[in-house]
């Protein structure tokens, strides 16, 4: 089983196979390929994804400072409310109608501001609900009963994240931004437009790579 360029038509199946929820395992399985090469173009369409959902929701991000909510990544918990301690990375999440995005916090100054600010937990019953997510009010730092369209993503993405809990730190938000994209899509069929979206993607990653060649 090579780990070459395959053709349009295996990639395609393997995207595919990806946007059914198949793991790499499964997939290498069904389509008789080195597992490695399947990891490959995972990784690929999650990236390509990423791109996607970036370039179409850029202006939903940080317009609506009354809707950000908190969450955390953990090694020890995986996805979870707790942004303060020590090594977790924080990711805002924000509802813009009816629909969910997510943005890594990776300015300084901010992960500080969160990590060490004091949140109010008055009313928090976290213990029993996890629901209950950080959310800034008027330049304080609450945690409250989130709204049911963000409550819905950080139980789908906590329940789906959980065997990833070894996952490298780079790669995070590789795997939040395709649960974003597959909640925002989840009464759709996505098979024919994450194909779309990994095809566009490297089409324009080979034509870099050719302006770089002829550049040398």
């Amino acid at each position: 089983m090579k780990t070459n360029t395959l053709s349009k038509r295996r990639i395609k199946r393997i995207v595919s196979c990806f946007a059914s929820g198949l793991t790499a395992i499964d997939t290498a399985q069904k389509l008789k390929l080195h597992r490695n090469t399947i990891n490959k173009y995972f990784r690929i369409t999650r990236e390509a994804i990423v791109t996607h959902q970036q370039n179409q929701n850029s202006s939903a991000y940080w317009s609506d400072l009354e809707s950000i909510y908190y969450l955390g990544w953990n090694k020890n918990k995986g996805l979870c409310v707790d942004i303060q301690q020590p090594g977790t990375l924080i990711f805002a999440v924000q509802n813009k109608d009816g629909l969910v995005y997510v943005q890594q916090v990776d300015d300084e100054i901010t992960i500080k501001r969160l990590q060490t600010a004091a949140i109010d937990t008055k009313g928090d019953d976290s213990n029993t609900a996890i629901h209950f997510l950080p959310v800034e009010k008027n330049g304080e730092l609450l945690r409250i009963a989130a709204p049911p369209t963000i409550e819905s993503f950080y139980n789908y993405a906590k329940e789906k994240l959980t065997k990833f809990y070894g996952v490298k730190p780079q790669y995070t938000l590789l795997y939040l931004k395709e649960l974003e994209y597959r909640f925002n899509n989840r009464d759709k069929s996505i098979a024919n437009i994450t194909w779309k979206i990994v095809a566009q993607y490297m089409k324009r990653a080979a034509k870099a790579r050719n302006n770089q060649r002829r550049s040398v």
